[in-house]
């Protein structure tokens, strides 16, 4: 049987439109999971969704991202279970604060207020998401974390607080983690540095 060139082409368009949909189809899992992709479009889409509010944009942080977001979703990821770490120890202390500050003072200017301990006055707050549904993108993840996280008075209010002080923006970073158990999971922290 011979085939002709048209059939032949047809059939091979055929082929490669199954095979682009079987690999679309195949979803974001752990073997394939980029938790840098992820972090960054949900940094991006903070930013859009907080534009889009008429509400200020954030600045990224790497100490937020090293001190806060990366050990919190590790910790909790790790533990399959899911809360709010604790972090009102490392809070206290001046080491931290002090590193978020120089890191701010770097990225955007200005000058912190300090409370009267000399301790400088910042504010942070964290937003954290577990989900075991099917998702295609790093985009669709954001989207449907920022979405979920309106239905929930406490995590709107702070997605959707006014983090700039004496003009300049805020801090914030994320991570996210595939867990063992089939659940993703998002940590994003928010930082104000109260400035004069």
């Amino acid at each position: 049987m011979k085939l002709n060139k048209t059939v032949m082409k047809n059939l091979i368009y055929v082929i490669i439109v199954f095979l682009s949909f079987n690999s679309l189809s195949q979803g974001i899992t752990i073997e394939n999971f980029n938790s840098s992709e992820l972090n960054r479009a949900l940094l991006n889409e903070i930013n859009s969704y907080r534009k889009n509010k008429g509400l200020d944009t954030l600045v990224y942080s790497q100490v937020v991202f090293d001190s806060l977001s990366f050990p919190n979703c590790v910790e909790v990821s790790n533990s399959g279970l899911f809360y709010h770490p604790v972090i009102t120890e490392k809070w206290k202390h001046s080491i931290l604060r002090e590193m978020i500050v120089s890191e701010s003072t770097d990225k955007v200017g200005g000058t912190v207020d300090r409370h009267s301990s000399g301790l400088p006055w910042l504010d942070t707050y964290e937003n954290a998401l577990r989900s075991y549904n099917n998702f295609t993108s790093y985009e669709q993840i954001a989207k449907f974390a920022i979405s979920s996280w309106e239905t929930s008075p406490s995590h709107n209010r702070v997605q959707n607080l006014d983090f700039d002080s004496g003009d300049l923006p805020g801090l914030f970073a994320c991570h996210s983690s595939y867990g063992k158990n089939g659940y993703v999971y998002i940590y994003i922290n928010f930082v104000r540095v109260h400035r004069n």
